[in-house]
């Protein structure tokens, strides 16, 4: 028997994807390319056109969409954008020459966006060559970190004559929250987004857009929304709003290239989102007309027979199947498009096929009219499947037949099995077995049975845990020693249950990382090479150490409420436990607690002496049991420092501001050291009522008030100081006394 294989590949890939061209017309363009091609052709590659054609040109883009939902830096410096959110759209279809010449080729500018207290805002746009308009400007205010509000030019920070809109207003459905700690952070609790509503900005007059009420400005109230300026419908073109700075500044921007909006919040205190904004310039920008004049293909021996027509040569001297690529490019360049791809063309070779096949001495094969009895080599010339001619070598050969005498050695408790039947001592066996080769063979089996045996033992041992003689339990991680006490053992392999490691030692020490129950195993052999194995099945049992674990809140205890919740978080949560928590007394000097979150508190409220450092202990145990009844008890430890800070303010009424570097500026101790009052403000007043000193926010002892800096003389002065933070609302009012030379 025979069989023939004939491989021959051709493989045609042409990659094309469609690009828009222009907003007038649709140009197309077909590729044909020959689809059989073996070593020493010729393909045709011919360009046609038509309605059916499988490139198409389609129309330009002239609105682009920058879907991004980002949190507006709320009035500070934030690591992703600043002190502003700033995201782009990028034109690329229009041509290089194009220029914005009138306000109108602007068709508008749309954000989806949200933000309480609008007045905060000020958004610009900015065109690829740097030019800009604003959208909407600010009321001017600002708090937090100050130089945010120093980036917008002075010129955008007041809302123009006229405006009558409360500072409260608000875009969309805003979450009127924020978080103190994280204000960049979307994900914190309190920066969470609300709804998004559509705000488009516009001058063309020609769409016939509806603008808002009142001189349809962003921030003037013209609305029936509860305090919130109403949003566009862009697709209805109704409620659009003029913008702050006309789209005149625009005129000689480029269209193509990257727009940019930005947006900046003056305020830290409310915060918003920005979830898409929508870019639309006047297709009208677009050419008219863009014919595909340029066609092209290049290439390793690419023959080009006229302006439509090309052929690609198959590679000289190639020996095997080879693949070409080759480049094609369509285009227009005086209008800006085209398109470059790749194709390949799979040349097969003539190919050169062996077929083998094998009959045992003494039989006979037939290939075609032919019997053949001998090793045999026939060649034909046969077309492949794409044309090619190909030579196949079919090859006959002859394998022999043997009669062969072999002898064996077993075990006692290893007999040998042979067509069904189990031999446990010496013998002879004449059998017709099937050669390698596959022809029938005599064989001469002689069975030899060795007389050799030894017993096999294992011994467990460990210094943590408890065990018998076939089973030992521990806490992970468990150390275990194993040792091989078998009778004429010459060699061994211990399986430990865990991990494929092997062990060939007799006496070694092995320890488990992981939970669970393990089997053990230990083979042997003795120097007769006879085999025998033990296995204790689920020996090893290692238990679970439990994880301690706590917190307690508040973080930073204060001085005016010295007491936390102890948090555990140990596990399993069904442990025992035990705590060791520093008392404020050095004479009592632990209480302890068996509970499992408790609560403790630090002498009396508002006394500074609790000041300090405390080291809380907890150890988490359980005992355990296998599933045999084994037990053993697991624990562990963590030990924690809780820090109680003085969070009293202290008011001083007498400043000697005489430059010997001690008392010389008004202080409120305790208010910038550990931040716990963010949001604080401050006024000073002469006798007269004269305010000579303000400041918003103080983060710094240099913030406070130095009587030299403002020319303040010796005299009487008065404080009135507001503040909020994690520890509640502070208020409070009070005299200082400023005396120099000595007084």
């Amino acid at each position: 028997m025979f069989g023939k294989r004939l491989h021959i590949i051709a493989l045609i890939a042409l990659v094309l994807t469609m690009l828009p061209l222009h907003s007038v017309g649709q140009r197309f363009v077909r590729v044909d390319i020959d689809t059989t091609a073996c070593l020493g052709d010729t393909v045709r590659i011919r360009f046609s056109r038509g309605s059916d054609a499988e490139v198409q040109w389609r129309d330009a883009t002239s609105r682009l969409i920058n879907r991004e939902k980002a949190l507006i830096p709320d009035g500070i410096m934030c690591d992703t954008y600043g002190c502003s959110y700033r995201s782009t759209v990028e034109f690329a279809d229009f041509a290089d020459t194009t220029r914005i010449r009138s306000a109108e080729q602007i068709d508008f500018v749309r954000i989806n966006m949200e933000h309480s207290w609008a007045g905060d805002l000020y958004i610009n746009l900015i065109c690829p060559n740097g030019q800009h308009a604003s959208l909407m400007r600010s009321d001017g205010r600002g708090s937090g970190t100050e130089y945010c509000v120093q980036s917008i030019s002075p010129s955008y920070l007041h809302w123009i004559a006229g405006s009558n809109m409360p500072t409260h207003s608000n875009l969309g459905m805003p979450r009127v929250h924020y978080n103190v700690t994280n204000p960049c952070m979307p994900t914190a609790d309190g920066n969470e987004a609300g709804t998004g509503w559509n705000y488009c900005w516009s001058e063309n007059t020609t769409h016939g857009y509806t603008y808002a009420a009142g001189d349809a400005l962003i921030y003037r109230i013209a609305n029936i929304h509860d305090n919130t300026v109403d949003s566009s419908d862009a697709a209805a073109g109704i409620n659009f709003y003029h913008p702050d700075e006309s789209f005149d500044s625009l005129i000689g921007c480029p269209a193509n290239g990257t727009w940019t909006i930005e947006v900046f919040d003056t305020w830290l205190g409310e915060n918003g989102y920005v979830f898409e904004w929508e870019m639309a310039l006047d297709t009208s920008l677009h050419p008219i007309e863009c014919e595909i004049t340029e066609l092209s293909v290049t290439g390793n021996r690419v023959i080009k027979a006229n302006d439509t027509l090309f052929y690609a040569c198959a590679p000289a001297g190639a020996t095997r199947d080879t693949t070409i690529a080759y480049a094609l490019h369509i285009g227009n360049t005086p209008c800006g498009f085209h398109k470059d791809s790749t194709f390949s063309i799979h040349y097969s070779h003539r190919l050169i096929t062996q077929i083998d096949t094998a009959i045992c001495d003494g039989d006979t094969v037939r290939v075609g009219n032919l019997v053949l009895t001998r090793d045999t080599l026939i060649q034909k010339t046969v077309p492949s499947l794409h044309g090619c001619d190909s030579v196949v070598d079919i090859r006959v050969k002859v394998n022999p037949t043997y009669s062969i005498t072999d002898s064996s050695s077993f075990c006692p408790d290893q007999p040998i099995i042979y067509g069904g039947i189990t031999y446990g001592h010496s013998m002879s066996i004449d059998a017709m077995l099937r050669s390698a080769d596959g022809c029938d063979s005599m064989m001469h089996i002689r069975l030899q049975l060795i007389d050799s045996t030894f017993g096999l033992r294992m011994r467990m041992e460990t210094s943590d845990g408890l065990g018998s003689s076939t089973l030992i339990s521990g806490c992970a991680p468990f150390e275990l020693q194993l040792r091989d006490t078998s009778e004429y053992a010459a060699w061994r392999r211990w399986r430990l249950g865990d991990s494929d490691t092997v062990y060939t030692d007799s006496i070694f020490t092995h320890v488990y990382d992981s939970v669970g129950e393990y089997d053990l195993t230990l083979v042997a052999e003795s120097l007769h090479g006879c085999r025998d194995s033990l296995t204790l099945p689920r020996a090893v049992r290692v238990l679970a150490y439990p994880k301690a674990d706590f917190d307690w809140e508040p973080q930073y205890p204060g001085v005016h409420n010295p007491e936390v919740q102890f948090r555990n978080h140990s596990y399993p949560s069904n442990c025992r436990f035990h705590w060791d928590i520093q008392s404020m007394s050095a004479a009592s000097g632990f209480d302890t607690s068996n509970a499992a979150n408790p609560h403790y508190r630090w002498g009396a409220d508002n006394n500074p002496a609790v000041v300090g450092d405390y080291d809380v202990s907890l150890i988490a145990y359980w005992t355990q049991l296998s599933s045999d009844g084994l037990a053993a008890m697991c624990a562990d430890t963590l030990q924690q420092t809780v820090s109680i800070v003085n969070t009293l303010l202290e008011f001083p009424n007498l400043v000697t501001p005489d430059g010997d570097g001690y008392n010389d500026t008004w202080v409120v101790k305790n208010l910038v050291d550990m931040g716990f009052f963010p949001m604080n403000e401050v006024w000073i007043f002469n006798r007269w009522g004269v305010q000579v000193f303000h400041a918003q926010n103080v983060e710094r002892q240099e913030d406070f008030w130095d009587p030299n800096q403002t020319n303040s003389p010796d005299g009487t002065y008065y404080y009135r100081f507001s503040a909020r933070g994690n520890y509640g609302i502070v208020k409070r009012n009070g005299t200082i006394e400023v005396v120099r030379g000595g007084k």
